[in-house]
């Protein structure tokens, strides 16, 4: 052996890690090149004109080359910064090589090393290959029944490559380089920074009328989505404005402000001859004009200004400002169908009630604009101090015939009626550098979360002397990767907040990536920013603004936002007919709005019992927060509950809207089998139980069912139901629930809810509303196959006014559950009947049976599977029930240790205390459990 040579077990040693380098190095390329080459044919499928797919796989296309996209960055950031693969490329090679390859076994490559591992993926430079992948994401994204494709989607995002946003000491990735001539178009094209000062100098001059002195301030809320530069280099502001106080009856009134660069409007003073002024460009204007075409067009008195925001009229003002005046240039169509007699609602009372309504898709439009404003407003007197939740409002609008809150208009509350002051300089309030940064970080944080600041306080700062400080420390906390109380983890991978927030929330962080990009500025020799704020500026956009808008591509239909706190009566609009329910419900219809009567009459028996319902509700929650599971507690085997939902069937609205919050398994029109793909409910009963559903279990599935089409189940309507069932087996749900009833025995539907509870489904229908007058329905009389569902009230004892007469035979229950005057909607009438006691009690039954499929981490396996046997759930509803005569009264807060039913779980050691709460559910089902010998 040669001097210097190692030992031969040294060189096996080197040899082995090089060859990991190269594999490393091999897979990442593949995956980079493989991810380029779906991304090509998902658009000629997207393209093929003679193979047209439909809208609900052109969703899942467009949804698919976002997530690639992000996909790609993060396995290039792994690639750039010398990091090993992790296991998660490899994961997302065997989607792809899936979906390519549809029909083949999904799990055959995963125990093929990696020199034959992804074949179809490998072969996808060859035409034939590509036309045969071309025909498998056809084939898989135009199924009828989306639960792969879901599937598919939700691995890609919980399971992509981790981005590195924090790389020291260099550039930043090429998207966000603001150095390039596209980004540095964009920053300066957006800018009206200038143009907003000048608008506000142009308001205080006008912020106040001559009859009223310092009471006739006005109140201005700056459309965000309505400020932008026009195409002449001007700058457009959308402004609503209340009506002076001294007016009857103030109103909103819509204004479209132009901020001009061009050469200063004439005062009255100094008109020239003629009365024309010269070289003016105002709102409408399509090309310059010479001084002889100009209208004369003098500046308004501030009475002038007055009587014109304080007119009732559906008319837009358009105005322009110059020389610190208005000018009045004429009236416009409104460019929203405003509701000006309402008054407009805070972003901080719109999360208090909404919270459970504010979609994904919501929270990500509305984050992007709260960014956006903060971005352009920055150095501007608008924001005051910092942009909270309690300056940023809403106003209600109709879209179509829907009246409500939408998320995608948030308007800012100017303080015009202030003095200006160095907002650049005065924020020294607090030890956080960036005041309005951080404020921006923690409403985002709110709004991500349904909670405020303020309810961590007892929690993670106890005792302390509130200050300045107070809720940065707890937003800290909250962003804190290594504290148990962090809300990262709960994020999606793929979500642009993950960055976002600790970039708001964590001083110093927006610094570091501000000298980074200065830096790279100097690097590159290509100066933008004229001052340090302008710097600054352009990092909020590029680090904060950006992320959030190129998150929204994960949505289809942006321009279609669903009113998320609708009014209830709209007199000039049709009016749907949800009145009936199907002869099993009825609705409590007030003689006045619901706005209108808690103005007028605090003491109205309707609030009182809206104000019942939702403390039931509210207490329902205290058990919900501990069964729906959060994060890493889904575990490896968990799955959706899914809930078949027989009635008459659901509206188009409410589809589109439970489709965008992916709660929505499958649609089978049974009535209309001719135009099936219409969503359709004649009766709003439908749509009503299903919203129902989802306020008690909001991570179940629902395949709605068109059964019936009329108020009244008839004869002609039997087959129907049995089709129904027969197609909810075929779809393998968990639950059936029918808030539908026959009076007469129906064989047919027995033998097909006999076969449907051999297949292991459980199965729920209302029992009747007509008293002592009728016997049971059917389906609800089939005892031994179907939960028959009556009527409780608010305070869990049974209704007077519904149930039938009970079973007296001890070997049936007799289950109530609350469905006396509840409230399913804010603003809509309250509802009453078996029907949606029914809708309430499956909902708490799939949260049990979801509860029983999700991960365990205590000391020892508890064996909930046997949930699904219809005599094991009895047992344990009868453990949660009181007694009351013959009937099971059902109360859900039974489930909880007796300190969690009065106070909030979350003010305490949320971690440890969540755990402990679990663990105490888990061992009283299995204790009721236990009790049963024989399944039935």
């Amino acid at each position: 052996m040669r001097t210097g040579t190692p030992p031969d077990f040294q060189r096996r040693v080197n040899a082995s890690h090089l060859e990991n380098i190269r594999k490393d190095t091999c897979i990442v390329s593949f995956a980079v090149e493989s991810i380029e080459l779906v991304e090509k044919i998902i658009q000629a499928v997207k393209a093929d004109k003679n193979h047209k797919i439909p809208s609900h796989a052109a969703n899942f296309c467009r949804t698919l080359t976002g997530l690639l996209s992000l996909a790609k960055s993060g396995i290039q950031d792994q690639q750039q910064t010398d990091n090993k693969p992790s296991n998660t490329v490899a994961d997302l090679l065997d989607q792809l090589e899936w979906i390519c390859s549809y029909q083949s076994d999904k799990s055959s490559s995963r125990n093929k090393t990696v020199a034959n591992r992804w074949p179809t993926l490998k072969n996808l430079r060859t035409a034939e290959q590509r036309d045969a992948a071309c025909n498998c994401l056809r084939k898989f994204s135009s199924k009828s029944s989306f639960t792969s494709r879901k599937d598919i989607l939700e691995q890609l995002k919980h399971g992509l490559p981790a981005q590195n946003p924090h790389v020291e000491a260099s550039p930043p990735p090429p998207e966000r380089d603001i150095t390039s001539p596209v980004a540095r178009s964009r920053i300066l094209d957006e800018d009206i920074r200038d143009e907003t000062e000048t608008l506000l100098g142009v308001l205080r001059a006008y912020r106040s009328c001559n009859r009223t002195g310092s009471l006739g301030n006005i109140t201005a809320k700056i459309r965000i989505s309505g400020c932008a530069r026009t195409p002449n280099s001007s700058a457009e502001f959308g402004i609503l404005f209340l009506g002076h106080p001294h007016a009857q009856n103030c109103r909103w009134k819509e204004a479209c402000i132009r901020i001009s660069t061009g050469k200063s409007c004439a005062r009255r003073s100094d008109l020239p001859i003629g009365g024309k002024p010269k070289g003016v460009r105002f709102v409408g204007d399509v090309q310059t004009q010479s001084s002889l075409d100009l209208p004369q067009l003098i500046p308004i008195t501030r009475n002038e200004f007055c009587d014109r925001v304080s007119k009732r009229d559906q008319a837009q003002l358009s105005l322009s400002a110059q020389d610190g005046q208005f000018v009045f240039q004429k009236k416009l169509d409104t460019s929203r169908e405003w509701l000006p007699d309402h008054q407009a609602i805070s972003l901080r009372d719109l999360i208090g009630i909404e919270k459970s309504g504010i979609t994904p898709k919501m929270k990500t439009v509305l984050a992007h604009l709260l960014a956006k404003a903060v971005w352009q407003f920055y150095d501007s007197e608008i924001l005051g101090k910092r942009l909270t939740k309690n300056e940023v409002y809403f106003l209600f609008e109709r879209r179509g015939t829907v009246r409500g809150i939408y998320t995608d208009e948030p308007m800012v509350k100017t303080h015009v009626w202030t003095e200006p002051t160095d907002s650049r300089h005065g924020e020294d309030e607090g030890t956080h550098d960036m005041p309005k940064v951080l404020a921006l970080g923690i409403m985002l944080l709110e709004l991500e979360t349904n909670k405020f600041i303020e309810e961590y306080r007892d929690d993670l700062d106890p005792g302390s002397v509130l200050d300045a400080d107070t809720d940065y420390k707890i937003a800290k906390r909250l962003v804190d990767s290594e504290e148990s109380c962090n809300v990262l983890d709960d994020l999606p991978k793929i979500s642009p907040l993950r960055t976002v927030l600790p970039l708001c929330i964590n001083a110093g962080e927006l610094q570091n990536r501000f000298d980074i990009l200065a830096s790279a500025q100097k690097q590159t020799f290509t100066p933008v920013w004229i001052s340090r704020s302008d710097g600054l500026r352009a990092t909020i956009f590029t680090e904060i603004v950006k992320p959030l808008e190129d998150s929204l591509t994960l949505y289809t239909n942006l321009q279609n936002i669903k009113a998320l706190r609708k009014l209830a009566f709209d007199p000039t609009s049709p009016r749907p007919n949800r009145q009936g329910m199907v002869a099993l419900a009825e609705q409590i219809h007030p003689q006045r709005s619901t706005l209108q009567t808690s103005t007028r009459d605090s003491m109205d028996k309707s609030k009182e019992l809206r104000e019942l319902s939702r403390g039931w509700f509210r207490d329902f929650d205290r058990l919900k927060q501990f069964l729906c599971p959060q994060g890493a507690e889904r575990g490896p085997g968990y799955r959706q509950v899914k809930i078949a939902v027989l009635d008459t069937g659901i509206n188009a609205d409410d589809y589109e809207y439970y489709s965008d919050i992916e709660v929505i398994g499958g649609y089978r029109d049974f009535v209309d089998r001719a135009n099936c793909e219409t969503r359709q409910d004649k009766t709003g009963h439908g749509s009503i139980a299903a919203s129902l559903l989802v306020k008690v279990c909001p991570d179940g599935i629902l395949y709605i069912a068109r059964v019936l089409e009329g108020e009244n189940a008839i004869e002609k309507e039997v087959q129907n139901v049995v089709d129904a069932i027969e197609w909810a087996i075929s779809e393998k749900v968990d639950i059936i629930t029918m808030a539908i009833g026959f009076d007469e025995h129906q064989t047919a539907i027995e033998q097909a809810v006999r076969k449907a509870r051999l297949s292991g489904i459980l199965i729920f229908s209302a029992a009747s509303n007509k008293r002592n007058a009728s016997e049971i329905y059917c389906p609800a009389n089939i005892h031994d196959c179907v939960f028959g569902v009556f009527v409780a009230n608010s305070q869990n004892t049974k209704a007077t006014d519904f149930n039938p007469t009970m079973s007296l035979d001890s070997r049936r229950d007799n289950f109530a559950i609350f469905g006396e005057h509840v409230e399913w909607q804010e603003s809509q009438p309250l509802v009453r009947g078996a029907s949606y006691a029914t809708s309430i009690a499956a909902g708490l039954v799939a949260l049990l049976l979801q509860f029983s499929r999700q991960a365990q981490d205590g000391d020892r396996f508890i064996d909930l599977t046997s949930l699904k046997d219809m005599t094991r759930m009895a047992t344990v509803l009868r453990m949660i029930s009181k007694k009351d005569g013959s009937c099971d009264c059902i109360c859900p807060l039974r489930l909880l240790k007796d300190e969690y039913k009065v106070r909030d779980w979350d003010l305490v050691h949320r971690a440890k205390m969540r755990k402990n709460q679990r663990d105490w559910i888990r061992a009283k089902i299995e204790q009721a459990l236990d009790s049963v010998y024989k399944p039935n």
